[in-house]
């Protein structure tokens, strides 16, 4: 996991730190909307499928990684 969190409606991507986090239900390579940190889950977020409006919520804010300029 990275140590820095995605800004509030950033563009990201899901990268999994781990063997295990690979695993999750959740694809990575997939443009998502960072909608931010739960409130009453620190270190968790919520996020949603750009294309599909899709919503995810409580994976680990760290596994999340902004777009650079050029992916978007």
């Amino acid at each position: 996991m990275t140590n820095s969190v995605p800004r509030q409606y950033s563009l990201v991507k899901f990268t999994p730190a781990t063997d295990y986090e690979a695993q999750y239900p959740i694809e990575e390579g997939v443009v998502r909307i960072f909608f931010g940190e739960i409130s009453n889950m620190p270190g968790h977020c919520v996020v949603a499928d750009h294309k599909a409006g899709r919503m995810y919520s409580g994976f680990y804010t760290g596994n999340f990684v902004e777009l650079a300029n050029d992916e978007t």
